[in-house]
């Protein structure tokens, strides 16, 4: 069966003395046709671009017709057939109607740099009876001009509808105020975003009829699958399916239906539309169109920084009531990127107060020093001043640098310094008292003989009494 109402259109006129009667039906491929494996191959369902296809990648399915088919359970007639095909840039496939298994007419879509651009094949004052089995077949070519791995690629002969519009056997002259002229054209601004961007599509239908307006106008626009959180003007969803329905369109004025979507996986994306009104259109070959997106993969920016910390004291020791200075140094060794918002924190012990810094903001006993940006292989000091204000044998400064970007290198990031805080005055250290030893008597002291003084003395008068004696004797 055909698809929703909105695919029948049914034109009623009156010539001077006759009734002429027209009606175009549509039959979707993925839809309306039950059985899509009676040729030689069979079919699969392009969902993407709501097409029948023929999976070339099977070797033994290239060249060989597949064929759908369905019951036409209209009157019996004389009817245009149109089929609506893909045009494919890696091969130019064959597309045949059938009747009851009878080849009715046959054609091969034009080359084509657009892949799923659509084509219109249409055959002319076909006799299709009531009940009648009606078909379409297609095969997969290759026109050897497209490398897919050790070969060539293969089209996979799509199409996606097929249309059967009445021939008016009547005499009369076709009333031209029913008969009107739609032009649609589907655009985008989005040929190639990013998984995660917005697509944005528009819609413009022209009635180029300069006298008769285009009443109930619908278009119906199929999305890729991909895409959610859709919006568009006026018109109701169900799945990757839009309907839009409008009011009329003037003579020679337009109508204009904006869609938008979020693209959310990678790979090509292919919107249709198509539109058609109350109003009978002899050139359906331009009421559908379609554009194409390719979505890329997002590639990361690296914004990655290397932050190397180095502190300094301006003395190893400091007395009680001192004023110590530190500097830390902070250089981006990263090559390309800039370090933006750095900061270093600070840590003193309890043994130092601060006092002031060139950059830092104060807490506790931790300073937090905001670097505004530091360009590739440049550095920033920072200087902090602090009072000793204890004794500490071990004063322990700690630098840490901090940054929301990926540091390559972390282990450069922190920086330690080390001193000692001692008393203000330094007592005078007294000597150890030593022992002095005793002073001998005079009358003990001796010779280089080793004799008394007073011994020898006495011995020498003695001998200068004896001499006189014995002189004077």
């Amino acid at each position: 069966m055909i698809t929703a109402a909105r695919n029948l259109t049914l034109v009623l006129g009156l010539a001077a003395s006759s009734f002429a009667w027209s009606a175009t039906y549509q039959y979707e491929a993925i839809s309306d046709f039950t059985d899509i494996n009676a040729g030689e191959v069979p079919y699969y369902i392009h969902g993407n671009v709501r097409a029948l296809a023929i999976n070339a990648a099977i070797e033994s399915y290239r060249e060989k017709f597949a064929r759908a088919s369905t019951v036409f359970e209209q009157s019996s007639g004389l009817y245009d057939v149109t089929i609506t095909t893909l045009g494919e840039i890696d091969g130019d496939g064959e597309y045949r109607f059938l009747v009851n298994d009878e080849v009715i007419g046959a054609a091969v879509n034009a080359p084509t740099d657009l892949d799923y651009s659509p084509q219109y094949h249409t055959f002319e004052n076909v006799s299709i009876p009531a009940g009648a089995t009606i078909s379409v077949e297609s095969s997969a070519v290759s026109n050897g001009q497209v490398p897919e791995g050790d070969a060539y690629a293969f089209a996979r002969g799509r199409w996606i509808n097929l249309s059967i519009t009445t021939v008016e056997e009547d005499s009369a002259t076709p009333d031209p105020l029913e008969t009107i002229d739609l032009v649609l054209s589907l655009t985008t601004n989005s040929e190639s975003v990013n998984a995660g961007d917005i697509i944005n599509y528009t819609v413009e239908v022209e009635n180029t009829s300069e006298e008769i307006t285009a009443t109930n106008p619908i278009i119906s626009i199929t999305l890729p699958a991909g895409l959610s959180e859709v919006t568009s003007d006026n018109c109701s969803q169900s799945a990757n399916n839009l309907t839009c329905t409008l009011s009329e369109i003037a003579p020679s004025d337009a109508a204009i239906v904006n869609v938008s979507a979020r693209a959310e996986t990678t790979g090509s994306y292919q919107a249709i539309a198509s539109v058609q009104a109350d109003q009978s259109d002899p050139n359906l070959q331009n009421n559908s169109d379609n554009a194409s997106s390719t979505v890329n993969a997002i590639v990361p920016v690296d914004t990655s920084v290397d932050l190397a910390l180095n502190i300094s004291a301006n003395s190893s020791q400091f007395k009680v009531g001192d004023t110590a200075t530190f500097t830390v140094v902070m250089t981006n060794l990263h090559t390309d990127n800039i370090a933006t918002a750095p900061i270093v924190n600070i840590a003193l012990p309890g043994s130092l107060q601060f006092i002031a810094s060139n950059t830092c903001v104060p807490g506790t006993q931790t300073l937090v020093c905001n670097i505004e940006e530091l360009a590739p292989e440049s550095e920033s000091v920072v200087i902090v001043t602090a009072l000793a204000k204890q004794i500490d044998s071990t004063t322990e400064v700690i630098a840490v640098a901090d940054t929301a970007q990926t540091d390559t290198n972390p282990d450069n990031n922190e920086a330690r310094i080390s001193s000692n805080i001692i008393p203000a005055v330094v007592q005078p250290v007294e000597p150890t008292p030593q022992e002095v030893p005793a002073t001998e008597s005079p009358e003990r002291k001796t010779t280089n003989g080793g004799g008394s003084l007073s011994t020898l003395s006495l011995v020498f008068f003695a001998i200068v009494v004896a001499w006189r004696r014995q002189r004077y004797s």
